[in-house]
């Protein structure tokens, strides 16, 4: 596994390639975590249609157990929340608990169709979700709205989801510190930071070539 100071000698690397000087640590902070979040999106944009984005995504898969507030169809997401992977529910229906029940995507759109149709509303195999925001104990947050057959009752909303990266930081305490991504994702990142060091410093080439970088990540 690569270690912080592994990474930051990647991108000392092309940035000296580039004969444009050097990349401090206190740079290479900013920049690095800046890349990360354009991989990182980069690769949750496009996974529907690349599945070897999951394998590198996987350590930011969580799982949490979130219980309704005050009984009501909708739950406070996650504080590292970034995007959902699947979310399931458990009803109780007359005394009768039902596990695991899929739940679905629901665009606002689809909202009034879906909640009229007889075959395609709420049900105890099929339930929907979508997000807003709610106040909860006088703060704003984010929310996840859960639609459920009407005489049924919410147990919990079981969320799987990918969580925000960790800050990168190199210093003398923690450059040895493992970094979670495999190598191809650590050869991403480093590839991502020394481009956008070198773009910000004015070289029209380079920026050109940050562009067309982005753009190629984005399609895979």
């Amino acid at each position: 596994m690569a270690t912080i100071e592994g990474l930051y000698k990647l991108v000392l690397v092309d940035v000296r390639k580039s004969k444009v000087g050097s990349l401090q640590p206190a740079d290479f902070n900013i920049w690095i975590n800046k890349a990360q979040r354009i991989v990182v999106d980069n690769k949750l944009a496009s996974m529907d249609i690349n599945t070897r984005h999951q394998d590198d995504l996987m350590p930011l898969r969580k799982k949490v157990v979130l219980t309704p507030e005050l009984e009501q169809i909708y739950a406070a997401l996650p504080i590292d929340y970034l995007r959902t992977d699947a979310i399931s529910l458990t009803l109780t229906k007359d005394d009768v608990d039902y596990d695991n029940v899929s739940c679905s995507y629901l665009s606002s759109n689809r909202f009034a169709n879906i909640m009229r149709s007889h075959y395609d509303k709420p049900s105890l195999k099929l339930c929907y979700f979508n997000y807003g925001i709610e106040t909860i104990d006088e703060q704003d947050k984010r929310v996840v709205y859960v639609y459920k057959p009407t005489d049924a009752t919410i147990t919990s909303i079981n969320l799987h989801y990918y969580c925000e990266p960790a800050t990168i930081e190199y210093s003398t305490e923690n450059k040895d510190n493992v970094l979670i991504w495999n190598e191809s994702m650590v050869n991403e990142i480093a590839q991502m930071c020394s481009l956008m060091y070198i773009a910000s410093i004015g070289d029209p080439r380079v920026q050109t070539n940050m562009l067309i970088k982005q753009q190629t990540n984005s399609k895979q």
